[in-house]
């Protein structure tokens, strides 16, 4: 990940990173097609999501 932009506010430093290639959750769901992913990487990706909402709510970061 490269920093791409960054800028300060009164309030706090915001940094613009560059996406990474690889795609999205919603890319790898469709190209995984029926059944799904498997019960041990569902619950890996399920995890590293609850890690960064817990990191976004303890820095009182909103992301939407």
């Amino acid at each position: 990940v490269n920093l791409a932009y960054a800028y300060e506010t009164k309030d706090a430093l915001c940094l613009v990173l560059t996406i990474m290639n690889g795609g999205d959750l919603k890319f790898h769901i469709y190209n995984m097609g029926n059944p799904g992913f498997e019960e041990e990487r569902a619950l890996f990706y399920a995890a590293e999501i609850l890690c960064g909402l817990e990191d976004l709510h303890r820095e009182n970061t909103v992301y939407r």
